[in-house]
């Protein structure tokens, strides 16, 4: 495993698609759930817990986010940062050491002082993480301080938003150093 880092030039169109389900919780939320197989199981089968209206409103937002998932996918993205992480930690650990890292690339920037800025993830640990600003995991927590310090040094708000794996970005590049010998990555 290894630390991938991306970024792409924000248009009009990806921010009018990235903002809503970047700023609440509620869509973050309802993302997870509906991503899961029992939830598009659910939908497409007969419930006699959920109204035919609750069913198609799920069923508009399942579609909002596929449209998101595209239109991320479609964007051309340049690899910031692929690197094979020095030790071996918790992938929960992991995921929020490489949105620190996107964190520091972020702050080499003046212009982004004082800015909202998106961060996707395909980790619901790392994205409920870093909307709560703890957890209860002493090494999260230490990151997280790390990404809070950060943020309220140079007046930046994280928008965090989720997305599957299949479609994120950073998936690749994070993948790209082959294990070394026993299964682990090997170190830079």
């Amino acid at each position: 495993m290894a630390a991938g880092v991306v970024a792409t030039p924000l248009t009009p169109d990806l921010h009018s698609r990235i903002w809503p389900l970047c700023s609440s919780r509620q869509f973050a939320a309802l993302q997870a759930q509906l991503n899961t197989d029992n939830a598009r199981r659910a939908l497409s089968e007969p419930d006699s817990t959920r109204s035919e209206s609750e069913r198609a409103a799920l069923r508009t937002c399942m579609s909002t986010f596929q449209e998101f998932y595209e239109a991320v996918a479609e964007r051309r993205w340049s690899t910031l940062v692929s690197k094979a992480w020095s030790r071996d930690e918790h992938i929960n650990a992991l995921e929020l050491r490489a949105a620190l890292l996107a964190v520091h690339w972020t702050l080499s920037f003046p212009s982004a002082l004082g800015r909202r800025v998106y961060l996707l993830l395909d980790s619901t640990v790392a994205l409920f993480s870093l909307w709560k600003g703890r957890s209860s995991s002493p090494t999260l927590l230490l990151i997280l301080r790390g990404i809070s310090a950060l943020l309220l040094a140079g007046g930046i708000s994280l928008l965090c938003g989720w997305l599957p794996s299949a479609f994120n970005p950073a998936d690749a590049p994070s993948r790209a150093f082959d294990p070394g010998p026993g299964g682990r990555t090997a170190p830079p």
